[in-house]
């Protein structure tokens, strides 16, 4: 497979000229392959967030090396990283990210409205079908429940058909019955091709993928491997991972 990302002593440090700096990323390596899954582990704070917001081109870094389907993203410019979020890279925020002033479906068709292109219909609404939402699609976010803009925001990134997908926990503000329908959705569109790369703080949830990175103070400290496992054993090395190494590390 080829290598679809490619980061190398990824830094990103807030307060940079400050004396209260903090160290976010630290000098991290990783490699993402076209059609794999991996999921971002971590508690509040790790730096799990600032990582997939690095990977995805929306933070910048200020040290290391970053190239996304050959572009490298030392070199390229603003315009051009966001040509790249509009075309090949999708991202499901936590927060939704919508705007009140626009109905749901001009939300998720927002990209096309702003570049005077036709939205795929056809498209849309298999999407709004299989998310639930085809009867909100006219109402507005304010008027939408968390789950239901959750699952808008879903529907907007899954529009772009994008070929690598972003997600940051997108399963936060949804019920059981959703939150499986959506990694029923996820599942199916990596097995098409598609690389995804999620942080989830729920260990079931990661199970699903077929790698799980944790990382801890801004640095990746272990990396699990799905390979032959089913999601049950996987998600029992997930968890014990979580809690033998990772609790550890919450009470210092």
């Amino acid at each position: 497979m080829d290598r679809i990302v490619i980061a190398n002593d990824l830094t990103k440090i807030f307060n940079k000229y400050k004396t209260n700096q903090l160290i976010a990323i630290n000098k991290i390596s990783i490699e993402i392959k076209e059609g794999d899954f991996i999921c971002i582990m971590g508690k509040s704070g790790s730096g799990k967030t600032t990582l997939l917001n690095i990977l995805s081109t929306i933070d910048d870094y200020d040290s290391g090396n970053l190239k996304i389907l050959g572009y490298d993203i030392n070199n390229i410019s603003e315009k051009e990283k966001a040509k790249l979020r509009e075309t090949i890279i999708g991202y499901i925020f936590q927060d939704y990210n919508l705007l009140d002033s626009l109905t749901i479906e001009d939300n998720i068709c927002f990209s096309s409205i702003v570049n005077k292109d036709v939205a795929d219909r056809k498209s849309l609404y298999d999407i709004l079908k299989k998310l639930h939402i085809m009867d909100i699609r006219d109402k507005y976010p304010y008027e939408c429940s968390g789950g239901q803009r959750q699952r808008a925001a879903i529907a907007r990134a899954l529009l772009q058909k994008p070929k690598i997908l972003f997600a940051d926990e997108p399963t936060g503000n949804l019920d059981s019955k959703n939150t499986i329908q959506l990694m029923k959705q996820l599942i199916s569109l990596n097995k098409k091709g598609i690389t995804i790369v999620m942080v989830t703080h729920d260990c079931k949830i990661a199970s699903y993928s077929n790698n799980v990175y944790f990382i801890n103070d801004g640095k990746i400290v272990k990396k699990l491997e799905k390979n032959n496992n089913v999601n049950n054993e996987f998600y029992k090395n997930i968890v014990d991972y979580n809690f033998r190494y990772m609790e550890a590390n919450y009470e210092k």
